[in-house]
């Protein structure tokens, strides 16, 4: 189990291609809860996962507790972004424990097995990632991110475009991620994925701090 996380945000400021996203933002994520980022297109929430992730730097402000083992999961990856078959692309989140170049141990195929079957995508294991429908495609992102056994694991927009069935799986095994002890950052338009969320940050609003669900 991660060991207890708490990650501060004092004030931070965040610029993305020389325009200024968001200023003057606080926010607490913890381990053991999923938080999830809401607002308008354009509000920023990509925007402070990248940053939590480290794609982008702070502006200004604080930021405290933050560690280095951070999983991040994008909105969408190009079907073409990963010429593999599912087990293939998932296997990559075990590089982070290994070298890419060494042999997969016991443990790292043990890991991949159980979250195939975890997001329900180990009957399409040996199917190329880039003939998987939308749902299919963001269940795999998911189970890669989880792989990772991060301390942290951000998500960005995790249901979008996604039937029930999926969003329900998706949102579970974030939900049980989360209480193993790991800190779950989303940014999310869903409803229902907003209201399993065990805590909220607003962004574009004049206070974005979080509020729990």
């Amino acid at each position: 189990m991660p060991l207890s996380t708490t990650i501060e945000l004092s004030g931070v400021a965040l610029h993305r291609d020389g325009r200024r996203v968001l200023d003057g933002l606080h926010a607490t994520f913890r381990s053991g809860e999923v938080t999830a980022l809401t607002g308008p297109n354009g509000s920023g929430k990509s925007t402070v996962l990248d940053a939590i992730a480290g794609v982008v730097p702070w502006s200004a402000g604080r930021v405290t507790g933050l560690p280095a083992d951070v999983a991040y999961v994008p909105q969408s990856v190009p079907p073409t972004a990963l010429p593999l078959t599912v087990r293939d692309a998932v296997a990559m989140g075990r590089w982070r424990a290994r070298p890419w170049w060494r042999p997969s141990t016991r443990r790292d195929r043990s890991v991949v097995e159980a979250q195939l079957e975890r997001l329900a995508v180990a009957d399409l294991a040996d199917r190329s990632f880039d003939r998987l429908s939308g749902g299919q495609r963001q269940r795999a992102l998911v189970a890669l991110g989880l792989a990772q056994e991060a301390a942290v694991l951000l998500v960005d927009e995790p249901t979008a475009g996604v039937d029930a069935a999926s969003a329900a799986l998706v949102v579970a095994a974030l939900a049980e991620e989360a209480r193993g002890g790991v800190v779950v950052v989303h940014a999310a338009h869903d409803p229902v994925a907003v209201a399993a969320a065990d805590a909220l940050v607003a962004l574009g609003q004049p206070s974005a701090s979080p509020a729990c669900s």
